[in-house]
């Protein structure tokens, strides 16, 4: 059923995908290889991160930080330390000017 599908561009799966242009089968391989090497950077480089990143941030992890908070991703306070940004006021105690 599957090879049946990819053979006439499993339009149901490319409708899911979001892949409206009528090419199928040839998209999907595309839309993959594309999030499967993705997935191959990103797991790298977070597995290369370490303690060291937000102890001694470097412009590498910062950028690669940075890079996720611009595609939407909100970046933990720890995060922020070693993308080099301002850390966010959490002072819950602080009470307002008169």
């Amino acid at each position: 059923m599957i090879a049946q599908a990819l053979g006439h561009g499993n339009t149901v799966a490319a409708s899911i995908l979001g892949i409206t242009d009528g090419h199928g089968s040839a998209r999907i391989a595309d839309y993959l290889t594309a999030h499967v090497t993705l997935a191959l950077v990103l797991g790298g480089i977070e597995e290369s991160t370490s303690r060291r990143n937000w102890r001694g941030p470097d412009a590498r992890t910062a950028a690669y930080l940075n890079t996720l908070a611009a595609w939407g991703y909100t970046l933990t306070p720890v995060e922020r330390i070693a993308a080099m940004l301002p850390t966010e006021n959490t002072d819950t105690d602080a009470q307002p000017e008169d």
